[in-house]
């Protein structure tokens, strides 16, 4: 497992690859800067994931919010994974603003699947339900 982490005056941002699964923790306001350095990261990251598909966890109980600029990119994202064969996301978020952005990210990708259904308290949990779904994917 390795870990991948950068920090400026507005937040933090660390990525884990635990098997299939992509863990990213962010931490106080999601700025352009935390968001280039986590595409950057996760395209790293992803070499070591070794199934053509595989689970992302946002553990961000800790986050605010994503700036405007952010967000735009964490929208990009968001398409860039799901193209690179990201099946199952979980997320741990707090903040009702992260919430919601993460809500807006998942309509853009035209994921249908209820934001509540993949909400958790904890992060053991939300890894344990996109670790449980990857064992049973079969794609179509």
């Amino acid at each position: 497992m390795s870990v991948l982490f950068y920090k400026n005056q507005f937040g933090s941002v660390s990525l884990t690859i635990e098997d299939n699964i992509m863990v990213a923790q962010f931490k106080g306001a999601i700025s352009s800067g935390i968001v280039s350095y986590f595409i950057k990261a996760s395209e790293v990251a992803l070499t070591k994931i070794k199934t053509p598909h595989w689970g992302y966890v946002s553990y961000s109980e800790q986050a605010d919010a994503a700036t405007p600029d952010a967000l735009k990119e964490l929208f990009i994202v968001g398409q860039n994974f799901h193209n690179a064969g990201c099946v199952k996301s979980a997320y741990v978020l707090k903040s009702a603003i992260a919430i919601s952005q993460v809500k807006k990210l998942r309509d853009s990708i035209n994921v249908t699947e209820p934001l509540s259904d993949v909400l958790f308290d904890e992060l053991e949990d939300a890894k344990q339900f996109v670790s449980e779904y990857l064992k049973s994917y079969q794609p179509n």
